[in-house]
This record gives structure tokens, sequence and C-alpha cells, in this order.
């Protein structure tokens, strides 16, 4: 069996959904040939939040090397608090470059002597974000001459969110840079959509002759099979919304107006719940709270039990420059519950895709208010009338399935390394 070096700060006991992606490759990719060793934080020394339940994905014998790390989060808290937040804005955009998870690399870097003296690593995999942890990929690449595959489970300087707000053209420069090169190191790429790979081979022409593959966020049979449902309010439709909040890019207002309105024609028996790290005077306005409740950040087989009671699923992805290839992992875990999804969505995106595709709910355009209200008052009236139902293409639904996804990405691991294996061979 070959061992796969797999670096990546999100995981567990981290919470969060950059953390599933990851943690469930290292739970399958024994079963397909390779022994994975982790290199990741120390999460006591991290400023985030924790689902202890997460680290029984992790198969017992596969080694995890955890670092100390310094995170600024706990800095920027000191700053919030003296109302510093100007100060905060001008660190992280000057400073952190690319991101604050940088002040790990060199203690990362500084594990790989022990990790390569007790192991022999064939490859390595990294997941980005953050992208700082690319730079530890391309050390370890250097230093051993293995293939390197790198892994966006976001897009880097042509993300939606970077593209609404860019940080000043010497930054962008900076950035572009670090990007073009991370891409010129490594042997492969892992993007999350058809959207992003396209997005990447315009900017990078050069990357037609690496190995690409799409591979997309899934969902975990045996989440499933480990959970009971919440029970269900049969009296009141209950809407699910699981994920992070936050500014112009990441809000809820265009559902919350919509619902706002269905409110006042008189459907007062739905209630919006809002899990994730979300505070209500972030989200909410006066009112609100007949219909909305923000339940919080919950462990991830909670958010399981809750999404299996929903009555609608919520996926809301706002309109912004390429928010076409934006999805949400949580969208993989609705599909494979069966029960009806409303997406708030770029109608030609990669999330309406997938809904499509597995015929698991409803589009609704995110740049049309009207289109928005219309697509929850039909949904309520279906519910009223007991007929708010899909009917899931099952076989699409399993191609998600992260033991299949895993599988797949062990195919491009055996392309790298068999590859490494005749270029020693013909050495």
């Amino acid at each position: 069996m070959k061992n796969v070096l797999v670096i990546a700060y999100y995981f567990p006991p981290l919470g969060g959904g950059g953390v599933q992606r990851t943690a469930k490759h290292v739970k399958y990719l024994s079963e397909c040939g390779y022994h994975p060793v982790v290199l990741t934080v120390d999460p006591r020394f991290v400023r985030k939040v924790k689902d202890p339940g997460l680290l029984r994905d992790i198969p017992e014998d596969v080694p995890v090397y955890r670092t100390f790390t310094l995170d600024a989060d706990w800095l920027f808290k000191i700053f919030y608090g003296l109302g510093m937040i100007g100060f905060v804005r001008w660190m992280i955009r000057y400073l952190f470059v690319p991101d604050i998870q940088k002040l790990w690399t060199p203690f990362a870097i500084g594990k790989l002597k022990k990790i390569i003296k007790r192991h022999s690593i064939d490859l390595v995999y990294v997941s980005g974000t953050p992208f700082s942890s690319f730079k530890i990929g391309q050390y370890m690449k250097k230093r051993c001459r293995i293939p390197l595959v790198l892994d966006f489970r976001d897009e880097w300087t042509y993300h939606p969110e970077y593209l609404d707000f860019p940080p000043p053209r010497a930054i962008q420069r900076i950035e572009r840079c670090m990007e073009k090169k991370a891409l010129l190191d490594c042997d492969a790429v892992v993007n999350l959509t058809i959207q992003m790979r396209d997005n990447f081979l315009k900017r990078y022409p050069f990357l037609k002759d690496k190995s690409m593959r799409i591979m997309p966020n899934g969902y975990d049979e045996q989440d499933f099979a480990a959970v009971e449902p919440a029970k269900r309010e049969k009296a009141l439709m209950r809407l699910v919304f699981a994920g992070t909040l936050y500014g112009k890019r990441r809000n809820a207002e265009i559902l919350l107006s919509a619902a706002r309105t269905l409110f006042a024609e008189g459907a007062t028996d739905f209630r919006i719940d809002i899990y994730g790290k979300n505070t209500a005077s972030n989200i909410l306005k006066p009112g609100d709270e007949r219909f909305t409740k923000i339940c919080g950040y919950v462990s991830h087989d909670q958010i399981i039990r809750e999404i299996l009671s929903a009555d609608l699923l919520l996926i809301i992805i706002n309109p912004g420059p390429n928010c076409e290839s934006e999805y949400t992992g949580k969208l993989f875990e609705y599909i494979r519950t069966g029960n009806p999804i409303l997406a708030i969505a770029p109608t030609n995106g990669a999330a309406a895709g997938v809904i499509r595709e597995t015929e698991t709910g409803f589009v609704a355009d995110s740049t049309d208010p009207q289109a928005v209200l219309e697509a929850l008052r039909n949904c309520y009236n279906q519910w009223k009338a007991g007929s708010l139902e899909v009917n899931p293409n099952r076989e699409a639904v399993r191609r998600y399935e992260r033991k299949a996804l895993t599988e797949r990405l062990a195919g491009l691991f055996d392309e790298l390394t068999d590859k490494g294996a005749d270029n020693g061979a013909k050495r």
C-alpha cells in the first residue's frame, strides 16, 4: 500500500464545512490502496468551532501529526473588542497574504522532517483553503521529488468574494504570482466544479498539460445510517438553512424579504431555522423572529437529524462576479435526504445544475426577488395541500457518495504514482 501525505489545516476535531471533504477522503483512502498520513494543526491553538464527533471518521491506524500554530484570530478578537475593526481589515489585507493561516506554515514545514523519517511518502495531497498550505506541499515536492496534488475547495484569485472585494493591485499581483507558482509546481489540480476548472484553464493555459479532475463535494451514507431524524412538527412548515451568513456575499435578505411578504399574506404556520455560526443581529430585522429562528452551530450528527426532518431545505448563493461556480457543501447532504430543496441561486450555476441533475428541488434566480417570492409561495402552497415532495433520481444522487468520490481521487493518485515509477525505471 502506498503512503499519501494529506496536508489540511481544517481537520477534525475542528468543525465546519471545510473539514468534511478531507476527513472523508482520509476515511476511505485505505480501501483504495493508499494509507493516509495527516499533517494538520493542533486544535488547542485554533479559534474555530470544534466538533469532536467528526473524529469517528479517522481510522485508528492513520497517523495524525498536529503542530503548534499562531492563530491571528486570537489577536483580532482583542482588536475587535477595542473597536479597531479598520485596523484588523488592514492587517488581513496587507500583512497576512494570502491568508492568516500562513502563520502555520513554518511549524508545519518543521514537522516534515519527522514525517519523512518515519514514513515513505509516495504522494502529497494538499487541501486548500487556506492557500498558504500549498507552500508546505511545494516544499515537500521539492525535497522528496514526489507528485503533488492541489485540491482547490474554493477558487483563489477568482473567488466571487475576492472579485467583489479585491485587495490593492500590488497585493493582487503578489497573490496571482503565488497562485501561478503553486499551479506550475504541482502535478495535478482538483477542482470542485466544471466552472472552476474552466476558469483556471482560461487564466493559466499551461494547465492543459497537467492532470485536472472535477471532484465535487458529497455525502457519506454512513452518516445517515447512524442518526434518527428529529421529530417533525406536523402543524408547522419547517424550512432549514445550514451554513454561515455574513456581509454582502453571504446573506439571507432575499429569502427573508420573501418570507416577510408571505407572512403578511397570512401564512403564519411556517418557520425558517438557520443553523451555523450566525448571530441574529447580523441577519434579522425587527419582526423576523416571528417566523425565523437562529439555532447556532450544532454538531454534524445534529445537522443531519435536522435536515432529515425538514419540509424544505434552503440554499442561498448571492449574486456577484463568478457566482455561477459556487455551491455549498451542504447541498450534497441535502440531496441525499430526499426532502425538497429550494435553491436561491444563479439558474445557470453549479448548484442549480446539481439540483436539476438529481431532480431534488426548485431553483429561483437570486437576482430576481419576485421569482424568489413566487417559488417560496409555491412551496408553501404545496405543503398546505400535502403535495410538497420531489422524486429524486437516485442513480444521480449516488454519484455524490463520498466513498465513490474517494475512489475517483485514488484513481488520480494511481495515474501520478505509476507515471513516477515509470520515469524512475527509465532513469
